[in-house]
């Protein structure tokens, strides 16, 4: 039986090339991404390449919370979900921004907009549902207090993206715990050093002359996007038995190489710590789906 697969950012660069990856299992794949006319030059793409594939686009910006909702209902009215991986993200923007609705604009889309849309999705998942979430290198640098995730007095733009990746490493464990009691599972991976076009959508966005360097020699620089995309794809379909929390490449500084154990932050694994991040994304995500699980709502108490 056919999987069904939903990607967010699945456009170009790592989303991609999981998107093509599933497209050539032969899986009901659904590419999520906010640029309309690239979104569907992929999907004319894919469905060229696998012309037996089932294959479906659907506009996701997840700075805007009506696009959230539509998404949902989307995705809902079709199937259920056999893997969701939570891809799209904006990197280092310069300044600070905001979205309509007053949330920081990489906090929204990197972690508080996958929180929404997951959430959104639950009633779709079922006992082998596998949730993916996409962490980075750069959330080393994440110092874990997300008490001002949204203010502009001590926003940086590397500081905000690491810690908008450190969040992500820390609530797919939490939500690891919850998707346990039905059977399905969540982990994380990163891609190392991707050539993509994410550096595209934050240093190159009105930068200075190193953000905008960067976004010119990343493609230099770094492994392919099929090569990034190795972890999320390990971390999409490892057996339940043996799956892990965190996954990346294994070569020199993690930077590169074939997938495995990837190290997280001694922030990353502080169990109380996602469990408070978890009640405050889900407190955040309420106010823009209209039904909240109550499967989220409860606030479990980490083991000792």
């Amino acid at each position: 039986m056919k999987k069904t697969v939903v990607i967010t950012g699945a456009s170009s660069g790592i989303g991609f090339e999981c998107a093509k990856f599933f497209a050539q299992q032969g899986a009901d794949l659904w590419m999520l991404s906010k640029d309309i006319e690239r979104g569907e030059k992929a999907l004319q793409t894919l469905r060229t390449q696998y012309p037996n594939s089932t294959i479906h686009f659907c506009p996701l910006d997840l700075a805007d919370i009506s696009s959230i909702q539509d998404s949902i209902k989307t995705l809902l009215h079709h199937h259920p979900i056999d893997i969701l991986i939570n891809n799209a993200a904006l990197m280092a923007i310069p300044s600070y921004h905001t979205t309509s609705h007053h949330v920081e604009l990489q906090w929204q889309v990197n972690v508080l907009g996958h929180v929404a849309l997951t959430c959104g999705l639950y009633e779709a998942f079922h006992a082998s549902t596998r949730l993916v979430w996409v962490g980075s290198l750069a959330h080393h640098r994440g110092h874990g207090n997300f008490s001002h995730r949204n203010t502009s007095n001590f926003y940086t733009a590397w500081g905000q993206y690491a810690q908008t990746k450190l969040a992500n490493i820390m609530l797919a464990e939490a939500f690891d715990r919850r998707l346990c009691l039905i059977g399905a599972r969540s982990s994380c991976a990163h891609p190392g050093w991707a050539s993509t076009n994410l550096p595209l959508n934050g240093p190159g966005m009105g930068g200075g002359w190193k953000e905008k360097t960067l976004a010119k020699i990343w493609p230099w620089i770094a492994q392919s996007a099929y090569q990034g995309a190795q972890p999320l794809l390990q971390a999409a379909q490892t057996p339940s038995r043996d799956l892990i929390p965190y996954y990346g490449p294994q070569g020199f500084k993690e930077i590169r190489g074939p997938s495995g154990p990837a190290k997280r932050s001694k922030a990353a694994q502080n169990v109380q710590a996602q469990e408070d991040l978890f009640k405050v994304c889900i407190q955040d995500a309420a106010l823009q789906i209209p039904n909240m699980p109550s499967v989220f709502l409860k606030h479990l108490t980490p083991k000792d």
